[in-house]
């Protein structure tokens, strides 16, 4: 069922439902071998519902021949797209103006709406990014499973419509306002990869040695060098190293930078080993239990419960060397890197029970008198750790890590009251720029409510004063339909005659 407009609109306001005031035009389809990636002589490019995110994009374009198109299925300025069907609920609906013509189609997924010429387009296609529409769109689609949209459903869509000038001075209104808030929103999003950048920058000074280098000076006799500590480590783990000596992988000694005394440079398989999960099937999970932690549950500096996963409580006996314990550090071992971030995460007690499953690593540290595990965990999102992750990687489509190139990189080792000290000014450092994110993403989401309040408004006739001697938009509403008989009428006789 529909939301109604509100009848709390302005006098010379009405209500119109869209297939009203504009066509749904269907996309193109085409068979899944006539697709390809690259430009082609005689191929047109194909938008689909993954071009589709608030604006248009078009990257990753299919192209079909030139053939499979209709003249009216190439979209023009200010036509709007809209995802009609997708493998993903919350997907369905999305919609976007196009700002300028496009030699090319769209899926058969999509629809088009070719707004009428009558009325303001860039009017109709704020109505797409509101929240009246994103509402109607939940009610169309609030079926169990219901992944695509009927096209009447989407026609009886209402919206409040105004007299055509005061749709003018509207869209004029809303374009300067919202001119403002994307100034202020590049503004807060240049702060935001600023403070990425000094992350990364003090990460970098971390494991150069260069943030505790006075005091280091300053407590340079107390400290015991890295190498000392790796010596008793070899000594007391003989038994450990000579069991795993065949397999351990010639060390990756290049780029490697100069080090601080009494710090060294170790490979990491001298300091850890990596275990990874199991896979469950499906049949064995619970509606409740012991939580499944699985690669979408690593995220970028922690562990997220976005999505959640059960086993029965029993596999925590019946599966020990999975079971997970406060202070482990994950990594996941598909795809790991996004945007030179590392996708890791240390566990925490509010992350417990849980069981490892697989594609996910889990470093299993010889000896903490070696290494602080705070310490490893920063210093694995390092630049220059992810930098070797990166030259590490396997495969092309789905690029994963190899255990053994992996383990062969080599780290930087300070002593180990050096190494708390690091994680103490990591963690004053990154304690003020967390806040100052806190506050960036709090104004973010500040300025997407402030946006949809003057689209609100703009529906409800609050944005721009009204003119009472602009013609009513019901006439103007009847004059369209009117046109619209004519033409389909006309259509019918010009097919009647060629029969």
């Amino acid at each position: 069922m529909i939301p109604k407009v509100s009848e709390d609109i302005p006098k010379n306001w009405t209500s119109a439902k869209l297939g009203c005031i504009a066509q749904l035009i269907r996309g193109v389809s085409y068979k899944k071998n006539e697709g390809i990636h690259e430009p082609q002589i005689g191929y047109v490019p194909i938008l689909r519902a993954t071009n589709i995110n608030k604006e248009l994009n078009y990257l990753n374009l299919v192209y079909v021949p030139s053939s499979k198109l209709k003249e009216e299925q190439y979209v023009k300025e200010l036509d709007i797209i809209i995802a009609m069907s997708s493998g993903s609920k919350n997907l369905v609906g999305k919609a976007a103006q196009a700002k300028h013509n496009f030699l090319g189609g769209f899926g058969a997924f999509c629809g088009l709406i070719r707004v009428n010429p009558k009325l303001n387009k860039k009017f109709i296609g704020y109505f797409f990014q509101s929240n009246a529409y994103n509402k109607s769109i939940s009610q169309l689609s609030s079926g169990v499973n219901i992944n695509n949209l009927r096209r009447e459903n989407v026609l009886s869509i209402k919206l409040s419509l105004p007299p055509l000038p005061e749709q003018h001075r509207i869209v004029d209104k809303v374009e300067e306002l919202f001119s403002r808030l994307d100034a202020g929103i590049e503004s807060l999003k240049k702060v935001r990869t600023q403070i990425k950048r000094y992350r990364h920058a003090v990460l970098k000074h971390a494991f150069e040695g260069k943030l505790t280098a006075a005091w280091r000076e300053a407590n340079k006799h107390q400290l015991e060098p890295a190498s000392a500590i790796l010596e008793i480590f070899k000594t007391k783990g003989k038994k450990c190293i000579a069991k795993r000596q065949k397999n351990l992988p010639f060390p990756d000694t290049a780029d490697l930078y100069e080090l601080p005394d009494g710090w060294e440079w170790t490979s990491l398989h001298n300091i850890a080993d990596m275990s990874s999960g199991k896979a469950f099937k499906k049949s064995e999970y619970a509606q409740t239990g012991v939580r499944l932690l699985q690669i979408a549950n690593v995220s970028f500096g922690k562990i997220v419960w976005d999505n959640v996963s059960y086993l029965p409580s029993s596999y925590l006996e019946k599966h020990p060397k999975l079971v997970l314990k406060p202070g482990d550090i994950l990594i996941a071992l598909n795809r790991p890197i996004l945007n030179d971030m590392l996708k890791i995460g240390i566990l925490k007690d509010c992350d417990l029970p849980a069981i490892l499953y697989q594609r996910v690593g889990r470093f299993d540290f010889f000896n903490t008198h070696v290494i602080n595990k705070s310490y490893f965990f920063y210093l694995v999102q390092s630049p220059y750790f992810i930098r070797k992750v990166k030259i590490s990687l396997q495969g092309v489509d789905q690029p994963f890590i190899n255990k053994p190139a992996l383990l062969k990189i080599s780290v930087p080792l300070p002593p180990l009251l050096e190494q708390k000290k690091i994680v103490e000014e990591i963690e004053r450092r990154f304690s003020i720029v967390d806040r100052v994110e806190e506050i960036v993403e709090q104004n973010l989401k500040k300025a997407e409510r402030l946006r949809q309040s003057i689209l609100k408004k703009a529906f409800e006739g609050k944005l721009v004063p009204q003119d009472p001697t602009d013609e009513p938009a019901s006439v103007l509403l009847e004059r369209i339909k009117a046109e619209k008989e004519k033409n389909a009428t006309e259509k019918d006789q010009r097919r009647r005659s060629k029969k």
